[in-house]
């Protein structure tokens, strides 16, 4: 008899083999790796032992449903401990997996990519053919949807997310060259109507046929609980949802119109009033802790609830620690009424090409434009290679100004650092530009926070003064 060949000496390889093999079947098994286990080995490198399987939870949410279902306890079953440093995985299919802590966790994934994609291409359209505006056909359903899969997601019930889609949105920054404004005119109308609507016109229409793919999330949910759901009590917590978000950003703008509230110093360290920053009310004073961290470390999103809790447990004393690494951002507690302190931390610093005529942006923080005709490569500069860069030029720095540039762009040229934006009188190129960009804003920014990001970049500004 011939045998029976498994790929793969993974976990259902090797169940395969042995179910196969109690029957009196000949099994033979092919593992392209040195060791059997798949998900489930290790391995030893220079006596260190490492997992190559799961070393997280980062759903936890899905786990416990799925368990539910099977009437068993998850938390019985699996016991998960916080994760102490947060942690991004990027996946082969471009999947980034935010880690916080076992609860405080969010994917970016096919979904969220696409999407991304989808407002890219439109915006080059729109500004290609020299169009401010972009329009889309969401309806009522789709708001409805939203919130479901948002409120799936949260762990806390008054989330900013609940508020749903806005009727406007910016693409592109607010008041920014070539920004586009999103319009969802339709979102008080139904799927329905709106069908009824263009039947009686003699409009057709173009159903795209992954709205029927339940692989997707929005599917799954249009043809699940979305269609179980009461439509009114689900459009009266949208509402409520919006207000309370509308309320918390309120109170603190009211708090930024302040001068002394929060500046850049001359090291680029956010400087936050500790006086202010705790008179705030509760959900302002999380709301601003979460904004500061996703500033400093040039993210597009709000850290999550535990997270933002962590930031305010510690600014407000209440952490034995003075000192707080979270969300790409290093957090520091004033102490005798000294400012707070936020700066990005020294992890994940990226290395990008900037071609002349063509603007990025570096880190989530700064937007280059480069319209000369050399090319460079922006990268962080290495500790060693900073201190040689400024002894050449004779320069003296004091530490605190150090640990600044160390975690900002610097050119290089034919691999070797050329200059540094923030050195005064450091022959930095002048065709070679440099703003502050506010990741979490100038991409898509809902209309919920217009006024919220203008408060927020009239205490900051978009001119690179510091360090200079």
């Amino acid at each position: 008899m011939d045998p029976i060949v498994i790929i793969g000496a993974g976990l259902s390889g090797l169940a395969a083999a042995a179910h196969l093999a109690r029957h009196g079947r000949r099994v033979v098994v092919l593992e392209a790796g040195r060791a059997v286990g798949g998900c489930c080995s290790t391995e030893d490198v220079d006596g260190f032992r490492f997992n190559n399987g799961a070393l997280y939870v980062a759903t936890p949410a899905l786990l416990r449903h799925a368990f539910a279902r099977l009437d068993i306890d998850f938390d019985a079953c699996v016991r998960l401990r916080p994760i102490a440093v947060p942690q991004l995985a990027v996946l082969d299919s471009g999947t980034r997996v935010f880690t916080t802590t076992a609860e405080g966790a969010w994917i970016e994934g096919a979904d969220a990519a696409a999407r991304t994609a989808r407002y890219r291409l439109l915006v080059q359209a729109a500004r290609d053919a020299g169009g401010a505006f972009i329009v889309t056909g969401h309806t009522q359903d789709d708001q409805i949807e939203t919130f479901l899969m948002r409120k799936e997601r949260s762990a806390h019930a008054e989330a900013r997310g609940l508020a749903a889609m806005s009727s406007r949105s910016l693409l592109g920054g607010l008041g920014r060259e070539g920004s586009v404004e999103l319009d969802r005119p339709l979102l008080s109308i139904s799927r329905q109507a709106l069908r009824d609507e263009l039947r009686e016109r003699g409009i057709d229409w173009v159903d795209d046929p992954s709205n029927a793919n339940t692989e997707y999330e929005r599917p799954r949910v249009r043809l699940g609980v979305a269609a179980q759901a009461d439509r009114r009590a689900v459009l009266d917590q949208i509402a409520e949802a919006g207000a309370a978000r509308e309320r918390d950003n309120a109170d603190l703008i009211a708090a930024l119109a302040d001068p002394s509230s929060l500046h850049v110093d001359a090291n680029g360290s956010l400087l936050v009033d500790p006086q202010l920053y705790a008179a705030l009310p509760d959900n302002a004073r999380r709301l601003f802790s979460g904004l500061l961290a996703a500033i400093a470390g040039g993210r597009r999103f709000l850290p999550g609830d535990s997270e933002r809790s962590r930031i305010e447990r510690l600014l407000s004393g209440e952490d034995d620690n003075h000192r707080l690494t979270v969300f790409g951002a290093l957090i520091e507690r004033g102490e005798k009424g000294t400012p707070h302190r936020l700066r990005r931390e020294k992890r994940n610093l990226p290395r990008l090409h900037l071609e002349p005529g063509k603007p990025i942006v570096w880190d989530g923080r700064f937007r280059f434009a480069n319209e000369g005709t050399m090319d460079f490569e922006l990268a962080a500069p290495g500790r060693q290679e900073l201190a040689d860069f400024l002894k050449s030029r004779n320069i003296e720095i004091e530490s605190r100004k150090r640990e600044a540039w160390l975690v900002s762009p610097a050119l290089y040229s034919d691999g070797r650092l050329f200059a540094l934006p923030f050195l005064k009188n450091g022959e930095f190129p002048q065709d070679v530009h440099i703003e502050r960009h506010f990741a979490i804003f100038d991409h898509v920014l809902p209309g919920h926070d217009f006024d919220l990001a203008m408060a927020v970049e009239a205490r900051i500004g978009r001119v690179c003064a510091e360090m200079s």
